[in-house]
């Protein structure tokens, strides 16, 4: 919920496509922002002229010391190795907790999370929250570590109906089988609205 264009996200991704994004203005109420969503060549246009997108305070993943040039830069082998590494191996936002209970993310989820709810009730359905972990919750739950977002779900699991499906089948399974075990995003199921469990690192919509 936090970017817009993939490729500031997952780098080493090549999709250069965008997606819509929330933000959060004055009062807590929601918008919708970069819809339409730009094209391949608008995104290549944004990036010629970074400086001035109007939407560059609501990319959460760009980071402007990422893209500084280095001396190192000068041998195309050093870069390649350098931005291949980076691109591949680093985490993301490293300095940033997403679930901490003041974060922006959160608060941005929560907002979310209640606006589906209100579409749902008042469609006269069921809102369920369904609870689907993504790679790495799976292999923390295979080697009985906590959930790093556990105060989260509890949190979800106090104020709406949150299902787990059975995760019994999963965690007989090697971690590196984990990523066929279960679907990476959730999926609409009427008459319930689905929400996808936090990631740190999960692919946009």
């Amino acid at each position: 919920n936090m970017n817009i264009i993939r490729m500031l996200y997952s780098p080493d991704s090549g999709i250069i496509f965008s997606k819509p994004r929330f933000i959060l203005l004055p009062g807590e109420a929601l918008d919708l922002v970069n819809r339409p969503t730009a094209t391949p060549e608008e995104i290549l246009a944004i990036f010629s002229d970074f400086d001035n997108w109007p939407l560059k305070q609501h990319e959460f993943y760009f980071q402007e010391a990422d893209y500084r040039m280095s001396p190192l830069y000068a041998s195309r082998l050093a870069a390649f190795a350098i931005s291949g590494l980076t691109n591949q191996f680093s985490s993301r936002r490293k300095d940033y907790d997403f679930f901490a209970d003041s974060s922006a993310s959160r608060q941005l989820a929560k907002q979310i999370i209640e606006a589906f709810q209100t579409d749902v009730l008042e469609a006269q359905a069921r809102f369920v929250i369904v609870h689907i972990p993504t790679q790495k919750p799976l292999r923390d739950l295979l080697k009985e570590k906590p959930l790093e977002y556990q105060d989260l779900l509890d949190t979800l699991a106090s104020q709406y109906h949150v299902s787990t499906p059975p995760l019994s089948s999963c965690i007989k399974l090697k971690p590196i089988l984990l990523t066929t075990c279960l679907p990476r995003r959730a999926t609409t199921i009427q008459p319930s609205a689905i929400v996808p469990s936090p990631r740190r690192s999960p692919p946009t919509s």
